[in-house]
C-alpha cells in the first residue's frame, strides 16, 4: 500500500459518485487498488468487490446491475489474473443499460482486446492508466519522506516515471544505503520484476523482454534484425497493450521506450543470466544503429560493452556532426565516460574535446585536451587533412599567441581545407576574424562573406552565427536592424543558443537596441549576453573582449555607467592577458575615454557580481533546487547556498524570488 495512502484529488474527484463504467488498467505496482480503495473511502456508496473467476457468475452479476434498488459500485480487480471469465463477464454487461448511481470500475493489467474494444463503446467510460496514476514530485516527497532532498526526489521521479512500486522500494534502499545511487540492478528490483512481473508470463515473452533490456529506444525492424525474429512489432505492442513497462513515443506507435527502472532490472536479469548474449546483442545492437545513421546510439552500446577502438573510431565520425548539431552536454558525458588516457592514441579526438571544454567555458577542460592534442601531434604526424584543420581552427579559436600567430593558423587551416570538408566553413570564419583582428578589414570582410555563403550551404550553424556578428563588427556604420534581427534570429536557433558564438550576436542588439532608445529590447538581449559572460575568459581571449565592449557600451546607454566599467574592466583584464591584442587594446582605450567623464548615474550593485555570480543567477530562475545547480556547475550546495546569499546582498534583496524579479528588471536575466 501507497505510503501514508497518497491522495490523488483530481482522479478521486473524477470518480467520487461516478455513474457507470471506469477502466483501470495500469503496471503491477501502479497503485491500482490503492486508487479504488481510496475511491470506496470517499464515496458514500457501498463497493461490492468480486474477483471474476467463474464464467457461471456472469448472469448473477448482470442480474444484481440491472436490479439495483439502490446505488453501489460493482468492482472487478485483477481482471487479468481470469481473462476467459472476465471478458465474458464483460460481453454481458458492457451492454446493459445501468440504473442511476450504479457503477462499473474494471481493473487490471490488461484486458482481451474484444472486451475493451467494447467497453470503449460506453461514452461514459473513463480510463486511467499508468500515466495518470504516476505520482508527480510532492506525492513522491511523501513516499520517500521528507529527509530526502528535492533534486534526489526529481531524479527518481525521472528514473521511475513517477511508478508507485519503484518509489517506494527507492525508499527502502535510500533508508538502507546513503552512499550508493538506486538502480534498477539493485536486488528489491529485480526481485520485484522477477515476482510481480515475470513469473506470470510465459517463457517466450520473458526471452524477447530480457533481449529489448540493453536498449533504451525500440522498433520493429530494429529488434527484428537483433534478435533475429520476424514479428517484433507485433511483440513491443503486446507489451504496451499489456501494460508491461513499455510504451509508445510517437503518434504512429512505430518507436518504443521502457520505463527507465525496469529497463534496467531486466538489463541487469540478463547479465546474470547470460553475460555472452548481454554482449552479443549490443554488439549487434551497435551494427545495426551504425549503418542506419544512429552513430551517437550505437556509441553508448559500444562504450557499454567495452569496444574501445571501435567507440574511437566512431566517436571520430560523429564528434564533429554533434558539435554542429548542439550536442555539446552529450560530448562532455563521453569526455568522461572515456577517460583522460584517449589523448595518447586519438590527437583528433583530444581536439574536439578542447573544443567543447572551450565551448562549455571549461577552462580546465580546453587547457587540457589543448596540451594532450598539441604533445600528441608533436609524436604524430596528422591522419588526414581535416585533422591538421580542427587542430588549426583550434589553435586559431584559443589566439594563446595573440591575434597575428590566430591569422596565421586561421589562414594556415583556410588554405589547406578542402572545398567539400565540414571544417571549411570555421576555418573562413576564423581567418575573418582574425584579419579582422589585425586591423586588415578588406580582408576579413571579403572572408567573413564568404564564411557566410559557406555556412549557409553545409548548415554549420555556429560557424554562421559568428561570421554573421563578426561581419557586422567591422560595419563603420550602424548596422541596420535588419542585419542585427539575422544575427540574432541565428544565435538564437535551437540548440545552439548555449553556444558561446552566439554572445556577440546578442551584445551587438543591445548596444543597437539601447542607442535606439528600445530600453526593453536592451535590457532583454542584454541579459542574453551577460549569460555568456561567465563562460567567455581567456580561452577565446578575443571574443571575451568583443562581446565585453559591446555589453559595457549597451549599460552606458541604459543609464549603468558602473556597470559599465566594471565590464570593461574585465575585457581590460583579458587584454592584459593578451600578449598581441591587436585593435582590440585601441577599442577598449577608446570605450575608457568615452566612459572617464561620465558620472556614477544608475549605480547599482548588480555590476558588482562577480564571474560565478553571473553565471549563478541564470539558474536561480529554474525549477532547480540548490543541490541541482550545484551538480549543473560541479559545486557543492554550500557553495551554491553562499554565492546566491552574496548575490541577495548585492541586489539588495532577502530571498530568491525577489533576486530574480530584481535582476530581471536590470536586465541581467530574462523576464
Amino acid at each position: 500500500m501507497l505510503r501514508a495512502m497518497i491522495e490523488r484529488p483530481p482522479l478521486l474527484a473524477a470518480l467520487e459518485g461516478r455513474r457507470g463504467f471506469v477502466a483501470i488498467m495500469a503496471a503491477a505496482g501502479s497503485g491500482k487498488t490503492t486508487l479504488l480503495r481510496q475511491w470506496e473511502a470517499a464515496d458514500p456508496r457501498p463497493f461490492v468487490w468480486v474477483a471474476p473467476d467463474d464464467a457461471g457468475e456472469v448472469q448473477r452479476l448482470a442480474s444484481l446491475l440491472t436490479d439495483a434498488a439502490a446505488p453501489f459500485v460493482l468492482v472487478l480487480d485483477d481482471i487479468h489474473r481470469h481473462p476467459d471469465a472476465g471478458s465474458a463477464l464483460l460481453g454481458a454487461i458492457t451492454g446493459l443499460t445501468l440504473p442511476p448511481g450504479v457503477g462499473v470500475a474494471v481493473a487490471g493489467r490488461e484486458l482481451e482486446r474484444r472486451a475493451h474494444s467494447r467497453l470503449r463503446l460506453r461514452p461514459e467510460l473513463i480510463e486511467i492508466s499508468d500515466a495518470e496514476l504516476a505520482l508527480d514530485v510532492p506525492a513522491a516527497t511523501t513516499v520517500l519522506g521528507d529527509g530526502v532532498d528535492e533534486a534526489t526526489v526529481r531524479r527518481l521521479v525521472r528514473q521511475t516515471d513517477g511508478w508507485a512500486a519503484g518509489l517506494q522500494l527507492a525508499r527502502i534502499f535510500l533508508g538502507r544505503s546513503d552512499s550508493e545511487e538506486f538502480t534498477g540492478a539493485d536486488r528489491l528490483v529485480r526481485e520485484y520484476v522477477e515476482t510481480e512481473v515475470l513469473d506470470e508470463l510465459d517463457a517466450d515473452l520473458i526471452d524477447f523482454m530480457l533481449g529489448c533490456a540493453p536498449f533504451e529506444e525500440l522498433t520493429g525492424p530494429f529488434c527484428d534484425a537483433v534478435l533475429g525474429v520476424t514479428d517484433a512489432q507485433a511483440r513491443l505492442e503486446l507489451l504496451e497493450r499489456r501494460h508491461l513497462f513499455m510504451a509508445a513515443i510517437d503518434r504512429e506507435g512505430q518507436r518504443f521506450r521502457w520505463q527507465p527502472l525496469v529497463r534496467e532490472a531486466l538489463a541487469a536479469e540478463l547479465l546474470r543470466r547470460d553475460p555472452s548474449r548481454a554482449r552479443r546483442l549490443r554488439t549487434a545492437g551497435a551494427d545495426w544503429l551504425a549503418e542506419h545513421g544512429a552513430a551517437r546510439e550505437a556509441l553508448a552500446l559500444r562504450l557499454a560493452n567495452g569496444d574501445r577502438e571501435q567507440a574511437l573510431q566512431l566517436l571520430s565520425e560523429v564528434v564533429l556532426p554533434m558539435f554542429y548539431g548542439g550536442s555539446l552536454d552529450q560530448i562532455v558525458d563521453i569526455i568522461h565516460d572515456i577517460g583522460p588516457d584517449i589523448a595518447v592514441t586519438h590527437g583528433y579526438l583530444a581536439t574536439m574535446f578542447a573544443y567543447a571544454g572551450m565551448m562549455t567555458g571549461d577552462a580546465v577542460c580546453a587547457r587540457r585536451w589543448t596540451r594532450a592534442a598539441g604533445d600528441f601531434y608533436l609524436a604524430h604526424s596528422f591522419g588526414d587533412i581535416d585533422e591538421q584543420v580542427a587542430f588549426l581552427t583550434l589553435r586559431a579559436h584559443l589566439c594563446a599567441d595573440g591575434v597575428h600567430r590566430m591569422r596565421l593558423d586561421a589562414d594556415a587551416a583556410r588554405v589547406r581545407v578542402k572545398e567539400s570538408s565540414p571544417w571549411r566553413a570555421p576555418a573562413l570564419m576564423l581567418s575573418g576574424i582574425a584579419a579582422g583582428l589585425c586591423g586588415d578589414t578588406a580582408a576579413a570582410a571579403a572572408t567573413l562573406d564568404e564564411a557566410i555563403h559557406v555556412s549557409r550551404e553545409s548548415g554549420a550553424v555556429p560557424a554562421l552565427v559568428l561570421a554573421l556578428a563578426e561581419r557586422l563588427e567591422l560595419s563603420t556604420r550602424r548596422a541596420t536592424e535588419q542585419e542585427i534581427d539575422e544575427a540574432v534570429q541565428a544565435a538564437q536557433s535551437a540548440p545552439y543558443a548555449h553556444y558561446p558564438h552566439s554572445a556577440l550576436s546578442f551584445a551587438l542588439r543591445a548596444e543597437s537596441a539601447a542607442a535606439a532608445g528600445d530600453h526593453r529590447a536592451a535590457r532583454a538581449a542584454l541579459a542574453s549576453a551577460n549569460a555568456f559572460r561567465p563562460v567567455l575568459g581567456r580561452e577565446m581571449p578575443w571574443l571575451a573582449v568583443q562581446v565585453r565592449l559591446h555589453v559595457a557600451r549597451a549599460m552606458a546607454a541604459l543609464g549603468d555607467v558602473v556597470g559599465a566599467r566594471v565590464v570593461l574592466a574585465e575585457a581590460e583584464e583579458v587584454l592584459v592577458a593578451m600578449p598581441d591584442p591587436g585593435v582590440l587594446s585601441t577599442r577598449a582605450s577608446d570605450l575608457a575615454r568615452v566612459l572617464r567623464p561620465l558620472g556614477d548615474a544608475a549605480t547599482t550593485g548588480a555590476s558588482l557580481l562577480t564571474t560565478a555570480e553571473l553565471r549563478l543567477l541564470p539558474l536561480l530562475t529554474s525549477h532547480l533546487s540548490f543541490e541541482e545547480i550545484g551538480e549543473r556547475l560541479h559545486l557543492s550546495r554550500n557553495t551554491i547556498k553562499t554565492q546566491a546569499a552574496s548575490v541577495y546582498r548585492k541586489l539588495g534583496v532577502s530571498s530568491r524570488s525577489e533576486a530574480v524579479e530584481h535582476a530581471a528588471r536590470l536586465g541581467l536575466v530574462d523576464a
